[in-house]
């Protein structure tokens, strides 16, 4: 791992979990990831999506977050845009990437 690379501070980004459900099927698949510059963000964002749901689609089908926040660490280049944006959602192989990659380092 390349030091230069990472934001190596004192600062820990949060990564939560996402799957899609679909109730008719009883299926359950993995739906990548968010991103998040702190707990506050990760709340606010969680806030943003549920509160954006149609009651009668939910029924059918819907995202949900898995667990609890996972701590990581992330390249300078994501912490940037984590600064600006404060969250980013990732795809399943966007996700596996980074990790393969070492632009998202997990530390719990």
């Amino acid at each position: 791992m390349k030091q230069d690379k990472y934001n190596l501070s004192d600062n820990v980004q949060f990564m939560q979990l996402w799957e899609h459900c679909v109730s008719s099927k009883n299926e359950f698949n993995n739906n990548g990831c968010s991103l998040h510059i702190d707990l506050n963000s990760r709340n606010e964002y969680i806030k943003y999506v549920y509160s954006d749901r149609n009651i009668e689609k939910m029924l059918y089908e819907f995202d949900a977050f898995i667990g609890n926040p996972i701590k990581v660490r992330v390249s300078s280049d994501i912490y940037d845009k984590l600064l600006f944006d404060k969250n980013i959602k990732l795809s399943e192989n966007s996700l596996r990437n980074l990790i393969d990659l070492e632009e998202i380092i997990l530390l719990d």
